[in-house]
């Protein structure tokens, strides 16, 4: 459940945005006792007589960061969001 919403902003805020080549990116991978998952999405661009805004306030990102904060130690996992080269990114490294 904690991976879904970061996959469904891939598509809800990356690819019905986009017009143009879209890369989505899914990386899920258990090592040892961690989760490692990484998902990527191009940033679409604005266009000139675009009505579709390319950012919208969603809560999808902010559940994410409540519930790993309410179901987990601090120190049993680490999340990065962040935007480089065109492209969105997210990580999640998860003690399991």
């Amino acid at each position: 459940m904690l991976l879904i919403p970061v996959i469904e902003n891939c598509f809800k805020h990356g690819a019905s945005k986009n017009i143009g080549d879209m890369v989505i990116d899914i990386d899920v991978k258990v090592s040892e006792d961690l989760l490692h998952f990484k998902v990527s999405n191009t940033i679409p661009e604005q266009s000139a007589d675009s009505l579709i805004p390319i950012r919208s306030g969603g809560i999808g990102l902010s559940n994410l960061k409540k519930r790993l904060e309410l179901g987990y130690k601090k120190e049993d996992y680490h999340l990065s969001i962040y935007e480089k080269d065109n492209m969105f990114n997210v990580i999640l490294k998860l003690k399991v």
